[in-house]
């Protein structure tokens, strides 16, 4: 007890809100800390493949827990807190609100796309960025090959309710300013909110897929006419299953919206300078038309630049809001929207008079390292501890 005590007494006793939480928790007790050292914190590690629906991956979680997890501690324990990173935020929704696991006592989430992230559809469009292209893709085709047919990754495009159904593909003029959101045409119409047939369906020149680059779909690129099936045939096929995985993201989208297990604890960056896109805006080297949706593709160079029968040519720009480099403010703060029990928020965006003195390095930190930021830590073991109040079963 003593160990325990010492440890979390300095820094767990104080104002979840030194640390970044926004919806005016209080800090542990003593007597919050002392519940704590009737249970064990064994970390363990679920892995689950990324390419298969989060749904799929859920059930596979769910399946660790029951028998490999559970049946280690002989009856000692019952339920289990779920820690999750990005993706695996939308993985532990699944387990909890789909598949409605009994053995979860709480969740913790940090960086997740809670409402996707528009970078997973510039990625598609014009490959990943830095580094990291190396290995995930360098442009449009070597990252469509993977994520056109992985339901888990497509999972991650923004859903209907981004950002309260705001239209988030845009095209606009090169002369007009990026902060003129009014003189920014959108490209999908918010008022249907349906951006899986408006965008990821769409064979358009904006859309995830344009028909001009259906190809990348089978990148062995063999040769399929055999003098009963054109090629035409076969890529209708194609495109007919990536439209199926698209409904599958929408139906996935749909079970886990507005949905979090409670209770649920949350922590993400919102750095300026780590900018995300919160939109994705094409800008025309001149004078965007009326309705840009009506132009005819010429070429794309599969990094960002089309060109248009009409002689324009647009590109994409560059990421517009604070967030971690891969989720944007939006979505990493959607959790706290919807009425969770903790939200945390790191990053330059907050406001000077809710800085306290543990929280004055107002930095955030970037998505794939946000375990290292303390600030997340301390969210992470704050929730934790809330979370493990509802545990009873040593009385």
């Amino acid at each position: 007890m003593g160990k325990l005590l010492d440890l979390w007494q300095d820094e767990a006793q104080t104002p979840p809100a030194d640390w970044g939480d926004t919806q005016g928790n209080a800090a542990l007790s003593l007597g919050d800390i002392k519940h704590l050292a009737h249970y064990h914190f064994d970390v363990w590690g679920c892995g689950y493949n990324w390419l298969q629906s989060n749904k799929d991956s859920g059930q596979a979680v769910a399946d660790f827990i029951r028998t490999q997890v559970l049946p280690s501690y002989k009856g000692a324990a019952q339920k289990v807190v779920v820690v999750t990173h990005s993706m695996g935020g939308l993985v532990a929704r699944a387990l909890t609100q789909i598949h409605h696991c009994p053995d979860v006592l709480g969740v913790v989430h940090g960086v997740q796309p809670a409402t996707g992230a528009p970078a997973s559809y510039k990625r598609m469009r014009a490959g990943f960025e830095g580094a990291e292209q190396v290995i995930l893709g360098r442009n449009a085709a070597e990252v469509t090959a993977v994520l056109a047919h992985a339901p888990g990754g497509l999972e991650l495009l923004p859903t209907a309710d981004y950002n309260g159904g705001k239209a988030w593909l845009k095209v606009r003029g090169v002369n007009t300013p990026a902060n003129t959101p009014d003189a920014m045409l959108p490209l999908a119409l918010p008022q249907t909110g349906d951006p899986y047939t408006e965008i990821y369906m769409s064979d358009q020149w904006y859309g995830l897929l344009p028909k001009q680059s259906e190809g990348m779909l089978d990148m062995q690129k063999k040769q399929k006419d055999d003098g009963k099936q054109t090629t035409d045939a076969v890529d209708r096929t194609l495109r007919g299953k990536f439209a199926r995985r698209i409904e599958v993201v929408q139906e996935f989208h749909e079970e886990i919206k507005d949905s979090y297990f409670h209770p649920t604890y949350a922590h993400f960056g919102a750095d300026k300078a780590r900018k995300c896109w919160g939109e994705v805006v094409w800008v025309m080297d001149g004078a965007a038309p009326p309705d840009a949706r009506v132009l005819q593709m010429q070429s794309d160079d599969q990094n960002g630049e089309v060109s248009f029968t009409n002689g324009l040519s647009a590109s994409i720009a560059p990421p517009d809001v604070p967030g971690d480099g891969t989720v944007p403010m939006s979505s990493g703060s959607a959790p706290g929207l919807a009425g969770v029990e903790g939200s945390f928020v790191h990053g330059r965006q907050q406001p000077e008079g809710k800085e306290a003195a543990r929280n004055k390095d107002k930095k955030g930190y970037d998505h794939q390292s946000s375990y290292n930021d303390p600030r997340a830590r301390f969210a992470t073991l704050y929730g934790i501890a809330k979370a493990a109040q509802k545990a009873t079963w040593h009385e």
